[in-house]
């Protein structure tokens, strides 16, 4: 039977907030800062308890579509260009997760300009009214500079934002923030104690529970994010989820537990989004320096995972994936007896599935081949040899579930692509 729940919607959002910090140090705590002030301009205009749930949501997920754009974020006054296009390209990515149809629609239209009223619609579609207030707030604290006191600022941001009154913001929603614009604990809130978002989220949406089988969807979206990044690892997250579970099924895993295992999989590299993608999509082999700056992911996906509550089991399986049997794997160097059943099925499926996986730049090992590597790390002591023999004596049937899944994510990364143009 599938459990009631298994975590809080808050702690995953802010486990993936705070993993989209590392692509970028320069917009470190953006999106909770960005919801932070969406929050107290909506307090203003007395938006309803669902509304300010889902508004706070919306700003901690505005600009996951940006991954599409270098990792970058770029600052246009207007909201025009590029950072209009990747609102569109987040919500796209938001759309798949039953709780976000109204999430990705706000978020869709973050970017939408006023224009004295004509922003109210886009190509015959309502804009939300929340997107317009996530506007507001994501172009105030993009205008402020994190490296001089908020409060000097305060003056400089009020004469822009009576500017663009009108043309670029809602009145309303302009009005709402010059009333509050001068309580100095607000502006030193938002620059020295992001965590301040912790208490809004606890009061909004501590409520709101995922069972399993919702953990699996929103970190399908994670695992996007995570692979979209390049195309040499569009499909890595789903061939190794589907590869995993395949294993763990093998093995005997219980439905929930097979489930976890498939959270894990999805998760594995949310570390990776501090890895440079210079260094993702190198070709030849990795300099020392560089394969240092790989080693570092799964001790990200570590820390990024540890605060999420009932993922405790999940945070094992998927931070330990390079771990080895011998004791020399990374980065903790944990023994054998250190590695549970579900660390070891997912240190197989990894290098299983990055072995067999087609890259831009070379074809996946055929089974001869793939098989042999198996054999071989074995050998030296690398992974388990239990969880080796379930893949080899399934080689056929566990291949054959990693490609469907892997051509899945390609068909999906495809459809991205068309989106970002």
């Amino acid at each position: 039977m599938e459990r009631d729940y298994i975590t809080d919607l808050n702690d995953l959002l802010l486990c993936i907030t705070k993993a989209i910090n590392l692509i970028n140090p320069e917009i470190n705590d953006h999106h909770s800062q960005v919801a932070y002030l969406a929050y107290n301009i909506a307090k203003k205009l007395n938006v309803s308890v669902d509304d300010m749930r889902t508004l706070i949501i919306a700003s901690m997920l505005h600009d996951v579509g940006a991954i599409a754009y270098g990792d970058t974020i770029e600052v246009t006054p207007d909201g025009t260009g590029r950072e209009h296009k990747h609102a569109f390209v987040g919500a796209k990515l938001l759309q798949n997760f039953n709780m976000f149809d109204k999430v990705s629609e706000i978020v869709k239209y973050h970017h939408m300009p006023w224009n004295h009223g004509e922003g109210k619609t886009y190509n015959g579609q309502e804009v939300p009214y929340l997107s317009h207030i996530i506007h507001l707030a994501d172009s105030i604290v993009l205008h402020l500079n994190k490296y001089e006191p908020a409060i000097s600022q305060v003056k400089d941001v009020k004469k822009f934002v009576v500017k663009e009154k009108g043309s670029t913001f809602n009145e309303e929603i302009v009005d709402a923030f010059l009333a509050i614009s001068d309580r100095e604990a607000m502006w030193l809130y938002l620059q020295f104690e992001p965590q301040i978002l912790n208490e809004i989220m606890d009061d909004s949406i501590s409520s709101i529970k995922l069972s399993i089988n919702d953990a699996i969807e929103l970190t399908e979206i994670f695992a996007h994010i995570i692979d979209f990044r390049s195309p040499f690892t569009s499909m890595h997250s789903a061939g190794v989820a589907a590869t995993a579970v395949a294993l763990a099924k093998k093995a005997g895993f219980s439905s929930d537990e097979c489930k976890m295992v498939k959270i894990a999989g999805n998760l594995h590299d949310i570390g990776k989004l501090k890895t440079p993608k210079e260094i993702l999509e190198k070709q030849g082999k990795l300099e020392e320096d560089e394969f240092n700056i790989i080693k570092e992911h799964s001790f990200y996906t570590y820390l990024l995972l540890k605060p999420v509550s009932g993922f405790e089991q999940i945070t094992e399986w998927a931070a330990f994936h390079h771990e080895k049997m011998n004791g020399t794997g990374y980065p903790f160097h944990f023994p054998a007896k250190k590695l549970s059943l579900g660390s070891r099925i997912l240190a197989v499926a990894d290098i299983f599935t990055a072995i067999t996986e087609d890259r831009p730049y070379r074809a996946g090992m055929d089974k001869e081949t793939a098989t042999e590597v198996i054999k071989e790390k074995v050998k030296e002591g690398a992974i388990s040899p239990y969880v080796s023999s379930l893949l080899l004596y399934n080689f056929d049937d566990i291949y054959a579930v990693s490609k469907k899944a892997a051509a899945k994510a390609v068909e999906e990364y495809s459809s991205f692509l068309n989106d970002v143009g």
